[in-house]
């Protein structure tokens, strides 16, 4: 990809690159190069932002919502978010009628627009606060707009878009970075491994075909919650929802059950578990299993027990080392045990609690990606099927 790139001083350069990711926005200019529409619509709302003091008798470090429902409209709303010095807040409000016509973009910050003053804010405060609240010390103000958007495609050719330049929407529920950081952690490691030679350039293709049907779920849920904002009501597993921990892949095209459908427990396509309190000889405290997952590699787990733990332990590590000789992937070797020696070229984890079973369920062995999601689940480490996952992945799916 040939990038001119122009300074603070406009002085221009040109430079080539084997791929682009545009994480560049609302207005991204590298969705525009992809060609990829921005379908969906903005808020007919404006909205206020302020870095204030606030002199109240609110406990520090907690956060305040006032809220006065408005039937057939957006609620009146004063929210004030705690910031790190005591008595600051970031707070934000709707914005009154006079600001709802300026001119400015349909998203985001509005930079080119003067922000609220200090008195349009203690205005909003002193309308829905019960017992008044006095705001001075504005640092920063801004007007934010938001719209609701997602992208048509996410790649084409070696150009790709993450963040908001895939998908925009309200900041309900705190999940805008958390989308956008996954979107890049999805990706990262099936670029790493295109541009290193070990996978086809089609492998890309899952990116898209993973996260941009969770961009849509995220907005379709965060526009919701912001119209029905302070009507809400508890769903089960809200908080694990807007969290992202139950975000799943069930439907790629580059994950692959070979445990049987009669297996209960985490499928691939799921996220993986954290497992507590394992423990590895030498070590004097316990471990996670994140722990272990933590780096860029795949790592492959394997529940060993029989009354032959010993010499099983003997056969994964042969079978790892002869993994290391024959294929180009990075993979790492993890034996979960419930009491066992350790073994050179595996790392062995004693699990006496039996916590890996119940976190994930029958199948002997799982495959986690380097994104932190299950590839691959089967009866054994020497079942074809693990072959066949990155057989699938190094052809580009």
């Amino acid at each position: 990809v040939l990038v001119e790139l122009r300074d603070r001083s406009a002085a221009l350069e040109s430079a080539e690159f084997a791929y682009v990711v545009g994480c560049d926005g609302a207005h991204s200019p590298i969705r525009k190069e992809i060609g990829a529409s921005f379908d969906g619509d903005a808020y007919p709302w404006s909205f206020m932002l302020g870095d204030v003091h606030i002199d109240w008798d609110l406990a520090y470090g907690r956060a305040l919502r006032a809220v006065r429902p408005v039937e057939g409209g957006p609620p009146d709303m004063f929210i004030a978010i705690p910031l790190p010095e005591r008595g600051r807040y970031r707070v934000s409000m709707l914005a009154p009628q006079a600001v709802q016509s300026l001119a400015g973009s349909d998203h985001g910050i509005q930079t080119e627009m003067p922000g609220p003053s200090l008195v349009d804010l203690q205005a909003i405060a002193d309308d829905l606060l019960p017992d008044g609240a006095r705001l001075s010390d504005l640092r920063w103000s801004s007007i934010f707009r938001i719209s609701m958007r997602l992208a048509s495609q996410y790649r084409h050719g070696r150009l790709l878009i993450a963040g908001d330049a895939a998908h925009i929407h309200p900041p309900t529920g705190g999940q805008g970075m958390n989308t956008g950081i996954q979107d890049v952690h999805n990706l990262a490691w099936k670029l790493a491994l295109v541009l290193k030679g070990q996978a086809a350039a089609g492998l890309l293709d899952s990116y898209e075909a993973e996260r941009r049907p969770v961009g849509a779920d995220v907005i379709a849920r965060t526009r919701a919650a912001s119209e029905n904002y302070g009507r809400e009501v508890d769903k089960a597993n809200a908080r694990l929802v807007d969290a992202q921990i139950l975000v799943a892949y069930h439907e790629s095209g580059i994950v692959r059950d070979d445990a049987g459908p009669a297996d209960a427990g985490l499928v691939p396509g799921d996220r993986a578990a954290d497992v507590g309190g394992l423990a590895r000889q030498g070590l004097g405290f316990p471990l996670r299993l994140f722990d272990m997952l933590a780096g860029t590699d795949h790592v492959l787990l394997a529940r060993i027990d029989g009354e032959d733990v010993a010499g099983a332990l003997v056969d994964f590590a042969a079978f790892a080392d002869d993994w290391r000789r024959s294929h180009g992937v990075p993979l790492r070797f993890v034996a979960i045990v419930a009491d066992g020696p350790q073994q050179p070229g595996v790392a062995v984890l004693h699990d006496p609690a039996g916590r890996f079973g119940a976190a994930y369920g029958g199948a002997s062995v799982f495959l986690v990606r380097p994104d932190g999601y299950i590839g691959w689940r089967g009866p054994s480490f020497r079942h074809d099927g693990l072959a066949g996952y990155f057989e699938t992945i190094t052809k580009g799916a």
